[in-house]
């Protein structure tokens, strides 16, 4: 069978939104013919197991703020040796990190997607934000967003970006009377 290999950046070791969001989709989707790759700068990544007994592959690499040229030489190692993937899927909170992006297009990555997860700069430099969007605005070939927000914030604002809503079941969120009183109930209130 012709796989069809995925790489995937921005997961990370605590389970958050994008890692939610990136479990929920594989967990639904049909896989056949997929083969996902994962960059993790971390010693584990949030729902590893599951996503190995997926037939998910992690590509460990060094924390680029604990050794950034190991980190750098690490991650260009996993694009030099793994020419079987042609698909970056980066999951983004920032433009501030844009080194898997610029790999892609070096080893000529038929598609690069970005996904802005985030509207605001979260711990990172914003001056590195707002130097790496018009560059990231080159490298994405395909724009992803889950809020007009997030699509603003990282990409321009007349950008062709597909919105995409977040991988939740909303049923499991919806008001119950019964399950209130139980709470409650159980709280002495």
């Amino acid at each position: 069978m012709n796989l069809t290999h995925i790489l995937i950046s921005g997961m990370s070791d605590c389970w958050g939104g994008v890692e939610k969001h990136i479990l929920s989709y594989l967990e639904t989707m049909d896989r056949t013919g997929l083969r996902f790759h994962f960059l993790c700068p971390f010693d584990t990544l949030a729902g590893a197991d599951k996503l190995e007994e997926m037939g998910c592959v992690i590509h460990r690499v060094a924390k680029r703020s604990k050794n950034p040229l190991r980190h750098y030489s690490q991650v260009f190692r996993v694009f030099r040796e793994n020419p079987e993937i042609r698909i970056l899927h980066c999951h983004m909170g920032a433009a501030d990190y844009l080194f898997p992006l610029m790999l892609a297009r070096l080893f000529g990555y038929r598609k690069v997607i970005c996904h802005s997860h985030g509207s605001r700069n979260e711990g990172g430099l914003a001056v590195l934000h707002h130097l790496g969007k018009p560059l990231l605005h080159l490298l994405a070939k395909q724009k992803l967003a889950c809020s007009s927000l997030a699509a603003t914030w990282l990409f321009y604002k007349n950008s062709h970006v597909q919105l995409i809503a977040n991988a939740i079941e909303i049923r499991r969120f919806e008001y119950d009377e019964e399950v209130r009183r139980h709470l409650r109930d159980g709280l002495g209130l």
